[in-house]
């Protein structure tokens, strides 16, 4: 069988098909999308009233640490991914990314493949990850010091999936203009909180567009975590987390495929949560979906 040389042209960003994407909370579509709720200006007009108090939206950046990416043969697991996956990536140190909407980064000149079809892929990433979000409201909102059509995030680092206190403590700000430089909130979670039922995992399933997945959260030797499913601080701090993706429809490796682009999730990826006596309180952005998929151009 043939050895096909491919160029991974970079990383580009999911942009179709958010509603397919689950939640945190493993309820799909539990939050509405906040594009849904705009005036002529483009503005959010979102104030809740159906009992969430959230909506969905797009951050401005991401950035995370890329370790490896793959695609397999077989269905891989937490224990043979490295031995049964053919990786298209593979940094031991991991390599830093910052992806935006509309951009593309290169992260690998050439790799070699084998031809024929692919049902899975694995990819592993850090868990630690960062982001940055500004969004104009109407009516006005307030932050933490002011009150404003504009909102973004403030600097914080959060490393709990439930995102505790942040009821009374902002971690956003609103303001008439937003600043040259906004937040960037770093969030780093030890574990899954699929369900208040469930409590803390240390994996979480979901599906998308192109199939089923699920994450594991992993520690530093590359062995899932694991800890108290009502006890938060029992779970030891992991280091990565690792995407194992199910296609419905394989990707197809041949001679006439001439690169591969992997996909991350970044449209409708986090949530504004709406708070106050009106709802026009802007406490927070988080992140509410993860998505990743592979596509190879024949």
């Amino acid at each position: 069988m043939a050895i096909k040389k491919l160029i991974i042209r970079g990383i580009m960003l999911l942009i179709l098909c958010v509603n397919a994407y689950p939640s945190f909370s493993n309820i799909e579509d539990r939050f509405a999308n906040c594009s849904e709720f705009t005036n002529s200006d483009g503005a959010i007009t979102y104030t809740g009233g159906d009992g969430n108090n959230f909506c969905r939206l797009s951050s401005e950046m991401t950035k995370f640490k890329l370790y490896y990416i793959s695609l397999c043969q077989e269905q891989p697991t937490v224990q043979n991914f490295r031995t049964v996956c053919s990786p298209l990536f593979d940094n031991a140190n991991g390599k830093e990314v910052s992806v935006s909407i509309n951009n593309q980064i290169s992260i690998s000149d050439e790799v070699t493949l084998r031809e024929g079809t692919y049902q899975y892929a694995a990819i592993l990433v850090a868990s630690t990850s960062s982001f940055s979000i500004k969004k104009k409201f109407s009516p006005a909102r307030t932050g933490k010091t002011g009150t404003g059509e504009w909102c973004w995030t403030l600097d914080a680092v959060i490393t709990d999936a439930r995102y505790p206190g942040v009821s009374g403590n902002y971690i956003a700000d609103c303001g008439a203009t937003p600043p040259a430089l906004i937040g960037t909130q770093v969030f780093s979670s030890h574990a899954a909180y699929p369900s208040a039922a469930l409590g803390f995992t240390s994996s979480r399933t979901g599906s998308n567009e192109v199939g089923s997945y699920v994450l594991h959260y992993l520690l530093s030797d590359e062995t899932l975590t694991s800890g108290d499913s009502t006890d938060y601080s029992t779970w030891p701090e992991t280091k990565y987390l690792l995407g194992i993706q199910t296609f419905n429809t394989p990707i197809t490796i041949s001679p006439n495929t001439t690169n591969i682009n992997t996909g991350f999730l970044l449209t409708n990826a986090y949530d504004v949560g709406v708070r106050g006596a009106t709802n026009t309180d802007i406490h927070m952005f988080s992140p509410s979906n993860f998505g990743f998929k592979i596509i190879s151009n024949n």
